[in-house]
């Protein structure tokens, strides 16, 4: 047992940055069974709700490139700290909107967040 926390205590911060990792993809990505549901609730089409993925992959892929460079100049760990409390505050909004276009928009959020790692 004492081999699995030396190995872990050596990998602190892969272990850490894997379970963020998870945690962005699960709660990111899992929202596709439950697109008919947010259909019904905002009173949109089901196509227009399609819209929540495509914001995020979208912002996602425009923000890359940038993020690399804001990353290079003033380092990973504040970018990825800020990324992750981006994603913290658009995960507690998305939950709590109203409205769909504010649900898009909480959606797209987190893209800034992701494309740091």
């Amino acid at each position: 047992m004492s081999r699995v926390w030396a190995w872990a205590r050596r990998n602190e911060y892969l272990l850490i940055v894997s379970c963020l990792i998870t945690t962005v993809f699960l709660n990111w990505h899992m929202v596709g069974p439950v697109l008919p549901r947010f259909a019904l609730n905002f009173g949109v089409s089901v196509a227009e709700v399609s819209l929540l993925i495509s914001a995020f992959t979208l912002a996602r892929i425009l923000l890359n490139f940038p993020g690399g460079v804001l990353s290079e100049r003033i380092g990973r760990r504040p970018v990825f700290i800020a990324g992750g409390i981006i994603a913290a505050l658009a995960s507690i909004g998305s939950g709590l909107v109203n409205d769909f276009g504010h649900l898009v928009i909480l959606r797209s959020s987190p893209a800034r967040e992701a494309r740091s790692r």
